[in-house]
């Protein structure tokens, strides 16, 4: 080891990535043949597998419930050097049908083997010599596979085929389109994450935009709850138009709406709270809401210092922390051993002002705070939440869930909901799992999100999952005259579960619905 120890500083850490890519440079250039001759043979092995192995192929029909996720999916894949292909037509495999526009991923490639191992389930070993021993941690994750994490159906076919079909050179996005025919409003099918970069657009041009809060059926075509309703009008007519080129959104139009089932989202003010330590859950949902262009400013300690936050906030999201961190700015229980000393002004949380603070903006002005993982913890306990977490004292001996791909039930006619597939998957990592008490006075919640009551994981690892069954995962909380809505597994995880995004997205936009 070349460090001996001492400060580590960021010189430190630029010196360290450059010996790193000398020695890359310095180690290609000296072993050039060798480096391509095993990566031939390691590509000319992997098309073999292909050709001789299961599965011989992935289809992926384009038309879902989010087919631009869709289409991002594939382009992540062609960024990693995967070739697929485009069926424009209808086809038959084994008697199976698979419709027209799917994109087929053949394994008989270069990266077939890296395709296998993004696509297909992973079974997480039981390592425990007896069940009497504790699960074995793995490095990171237990459960990645991509058609799960992105909400993503795609289906495994091993029996070879021939059907026509086209090398794409890009992801082939569906074709963004506007109706050219007269009417009076603009309707995009809910589903799709764009749809709130493209209310996030709408408000930013102060243009009101509306969700449908009951089915709508229009021009022969049924327009689920959550669609985004707008009005036509040359100001609008831009910001369709631009969407409709950069975000592949497609849009109809009609001249009826029944106003009884539309609801206005009104523009919110929107803060993000990030503590003075690391914390990589702030980081990736900081990146998230700036993707998909949400209008937010970063909330530090001071700022909960204001007695009347609701004068700047409508709504408030804590990421990812343990509820010592929220409170105190330091970690508790095991990991305060790691926690050095720093300026005063860094060295705090909340604290008991920012705490009371943080209650009034809920219950007394009616604001919005969304806590996603353990910062529901600090929700229950510090806001006196009426639910509990019942997996909270559990030892991993009892209930164990390393970074997994769960199946989830959402209720799509809440607006938390919206969009979302009743049947979808949760990528679960910590021990969270609410139950509920009975609504009464000022106090109500509602189950936006549960577990099923059998067969809960899809792919990695899951040890008690009985503890799991019926239980709430996502739990809009009323208090009083506020909300908390607690996320108990992470919907934003690391900027990759793109199938529960959504859930994410209609928080905060529900927090605007007039």
């Amino acid at each position: 080891n070349p460090w001996r120890g001492g400060w580590w500083r960021l010189r430190d850490i630029v010196n360290y990535e450059l010996a790193l890519t000398e020695a890359l440079i310095k180690l290609s250039s000296r072993y050039k043949n060798e480096i391509l001759s095993n990566y031939y043979r390691m590509a000319k092995e992997a098309v073999e597998k292909g050709k001789n192995e299961k599965p011989f192929a992935y289809v992926i029909p384009r038309d879902q419930n989010d087919p631009v996720t869709t289409s991002k999916m594939i382009e992540i894949l062609q960024m990693g050097a995967v070739e697929v292909n485009f069926s424009e037509k209808e086809f038959i495999v084994d008697n199976i049908i698979y419709p027209a526009n799917s994109y087929i991923i053949y394994l008989a490639q270069p990266n077939g083997r890296y395709v296998k191992d993004l696509m297909e389930e992973q079974s997480y070993p039981d390592l425990r010599k007896s069940r009497t021993e504790s699960p074995i941690v793995p490095y990171d994750v237990a459960g990645w596979t991509l058609p799960y994490l992105m909400g993503v159906k795609s289906y495994q076919v091993d029996k070879p085929f021939e059907v026509a079909s086209v090398k794409l050179n890009d992801a082939k996005y569906q074709q963004g389109s506007v109706n050219e025919n007269s009417g009076k409003y603009y309707i995009a099918k809910s589903g799709l994450n764009v749809n709130s970069t493209l209310i996030n657009r709408l408000h930013k041009a102060n243009i009101p935009v509306y969700w449908n809060t009951e089915k709508i059926i229009l021009n022969g075509k049924t327009f689920n709850q959550g669609s985004v309703i707008v009005d036509v009008n040359p100001k609008s007519k831009d910001v369709i138009k631009k969407a409709a080129e950069d975000l592949h959104l497609q849009f109809d139009i009609s001249d009826q709406v029944d106003k009884e089932k539309i609801k206005e989202i009104k523009k919110l003010n929107v803060g993000l709270y990030q503590p003075w330590t690391a914390n990589m859950d702030e980081g990736w949902t900081r990146l998230l809401l700036e993707n998909y262009e949400f209008n937010f400013v970063t909330m530090h300690n001071k700022d909960f210092k204001d007695k009347n936050l609701k004068k700047k906030f409508d709504v408030i999201i804590i990421p990812d922390m343990s509820g010592d961190l929220i409170k105190n700015g330091k970690p508790g229980g095991d990991a305060a051993r790691f926690s050095r000393p720093r300026p005063a002004e860094y060295d705090s949380g909340l604290g008991k002002i920012g705490l009371e603070n943080l209650k009034n903006f809920v219950e007394k002005d009616g604001g919005y705070v969304i806590t996603i993982g353990q910062a529901c913890n600090f929700a229950i306990e510090d806001l006196g939440l009426r639910v509990n977490n019942t997996l909270k004292n559990l030892r991993n001996d009892d209930f164990f869930c390393p970074g997994s791909l769960l199946r989830i039930n959402v209720d799509n006619t809440q607006p938390i909901g919206y969009g979302m597939e009743e049947e979808s998957m949760g990528y679960i990592s910590d021990k969270i799992a609410f139950a509920t008490t009975t609504p009464f006075g000022k106090y109500d919640r509602s189950v936006v999100v549960r577990f099923p009551d059998k067969e809960l994981l899809k792919s990695g690892f899951l040890l008690g999952e009985d503890y799991l069954f019926k239980r709430a995962a996502v739990v809009d909380v009323k208090q009083k005259n506020g909300h908390v809505i607690l996320f108990g597994f992470k919907v934003q995880n690391r900027h990759w579960t793109f199938g529960t995004f959504k859930l994410l997205f209609n928080a905060i936009h529900s927090a605007g619905l007039s």
